[in-house]
């Protein structure tokens, strides 16, 4: 294997095994061997045992990689190893408050920094096991961020039931996780039903108020809209803002306007804060990794609107999910605008993910069901997508961003 560029993104790696058939690439330690937890970063069919491939600049190296190992697989299974040296300066500078792993002690924003967990599609009926390992997940971060589709069918007892879990989760591990979500496709019922049926279980509205309860009643300031659109300050200079763009029908429309109305004069008074999240189940059409050339569809009935009040803004972070897409995915479900310094990210789903079309090698851990550590520092956003049931990070789903 030899490296053709130095540095780090958008380097050119050329493999040559004569007699393979495949190679997967791993970034490896000054030892040799594999990042303990990474996924592969490439995994590539070899035509006559050779292949030649870029990775991408938009992703980050991460820290302690020094090498990359090499494994080649024969069509009868035999494999080979092979190590080349990587330059340390590909590691980029690593705020040592973003260095540590969670979930650990419960952290705050006292540090001068935030920790997320983001998840989607969580596609919740009647088994708790997925919430559950998510919470598990988010132990210890600032707050878990859910970008919809929190449940499957959008009934009040599945609702009920994401309730129980939270609150089975909450005395389980002792320690208050604050909790965002907003509504997707799958939170409304297919055909339009009442928001309370007759045994008192509420829909989303109802779930999203008892929320906004549970955080009122550890000093959260909760700003609710009579659109449905929210904003909680998190800390000192960061918010969270819930848009719901979905009714009757599983329709992705922000009926009248009024949400985009608030939203933009909410940012104008606001515009002090540093960090602005903002959770929307679907994906613009400008930042939505399905898209393609010619295609101009977009899923949000005022997508133009929304756009263009962001590109007002700067410091945005734009958290979407629907596309079930892997954040392993080389176009990549992460983008950054680093002009106004603003991020789209699609989560993905928590339940199996799929891949863009035409990828010949797939390994299973890159479909794995995903979530999201969401890491904001003084100076750098990192990006971390990690397998949810065997908590292995995605090389391919990590980015580090500098920040002013």
């Amino acid at each position: 294997m030899e490296k053709r560029e130095p540095g780090g993104g958008g380097q050119m790696f050329r493999i040559d095994a004569p007699g393979f058939s495949a190679a997967e690439l791993f970034w490896a330690g000054g030892d040799g061997k594999v990042l303990p937890g990474w996924t592969s970063f490439a995994c590539e069919p070899l035509r006559d045992g050779r292949a030649c491939l870029v990775f991408p600049d938009s992703l980050a190296v991460p820290e302690g990689a020094s090498a990359v190992l090499c494994r080649a697989v024969s069509g009868d299974g035999r494999t080979a190893e092979q190590v080349l040296d990587f330059p340390t300066e590909a590691a980029l500078d690593f705020p040592a408050e973003m260095a540590a792993d969670f979930p650990a002690e419960e952290r705050t924003a006292a540090g001068g920094g935030y920790c997320f967990t983001v998840a989607s599609d969580l596609h919740i009926s009647n088994k708790p096991a997925p919430f559950s390992r998510l919470y598990e997940c988010a132990v210890g971060s600032d707050g878990l961020l859910l970008a919809g589709d929190t449940v499957n069918d959008g009934t009040g007892s599945q609702f009920a039931f994401m309730r129980n879990c939270v609150t089975e989760s909450w005395k389980k591990f002792g320690i208050f996780l604050p909790i965002f979500t907003v509504c997707g496709n799958h939170d409304v019922p297919l055909k339009p039903l009442p928001d309370i049926n007759a045994a008192g279980e509420g829909g989303y509205p109802v779930f999203q108020k008892w929320l906004e309860r549970r955080a009122e009643s550890v000093g959260y300031d909760w700003d609710q809209h009579d659109s449905g659109a929210y904003a909680v300050k998190v800390g000192a200079d960061l918010e969270v803002i819930g848009l719901q763009c979905v009714s009757h029908f599983r329709r992705f429309v922000f009926r009248d306007g009024t949400q985009l109305e608030w939203l933009e004069k909410h940012l104008d008074e606001n515009d002090h804060l540093k960090w602005h999240i903002i959770l929307c189940h679907a994906p613009l059409l400008n930042h939505n990794p399905q898209r393609m050339p010619g295609k101009d569809a977009a899923y949000l009935s005022r997508d133009e609107k929304l756009q263009s009040i962001l590109d007002a803004h700067h410091n945005m972070i734009f958290i979407s999910g629907h596309t079930h897409f892997s954040l392993n995915n080389r176009p990549g479900c992460v983008e950054w605008e680093a002009s106004r310094q603003n991020l789209y990210l699609n989560a993905g789903s928590i339940r199996k993910t799929t891949m863009k079309a035409g990828k010949a090698s797939v390994p299973q851990t890159w479909t794995e069901g995903n979530a999201v550590r969401l890491r904001i520092a003084e100076s750098e956003v990192e990006v971390e997508a990690f397998g949810l049931y065997t908590g292995n990070r995605q090389a391919r789903g990590y980015y580090r961003f500098h920040t002013a």
